[in-house]
């Protein structure tokens, strides 16, 4: 069985997600990530290095989980400029 398309999410898409959940979506998305809804409605983020990838329901950032998902992200970002910057010099 395929895995189901990725996407590009819009709000509509995710209206049942609470603000914070958009928020990181919408910004994971301004990176190049792209993601689709799992079977139990999870979403599933993929970074656009084919490595990393982040799971999350739509209310789970506001405790550890969310805590969890942001510092993945944030490492993620900055390890990528690091690359980019390697790549500068």
């Amino acid at each position: 069985m395929s895995e189901p398309a990725r996407k590009v999410f819009t709000r509509r898409d995710l209206r049942t997600y609470d603000n914070e959940a958009w928020s990181l979506v919408k910004r994971m998305q301004e990176h190049g990530w792209t993601g689709r809804l799992s079977g139990n409605g999870h979403v599933v983020m993929y970074a656009p290095d084919g490595v990393h990838s982040q799971t999350f329901s739509r209310d789970s950032l506001r405790g550890r989980s969310g805590r969890n998902a942001r510092a993945m992200f944030e490492r993620w970002l900055r390890q990528r400029e690091g690359v980019e910057e390697g790549a500068d010099g």
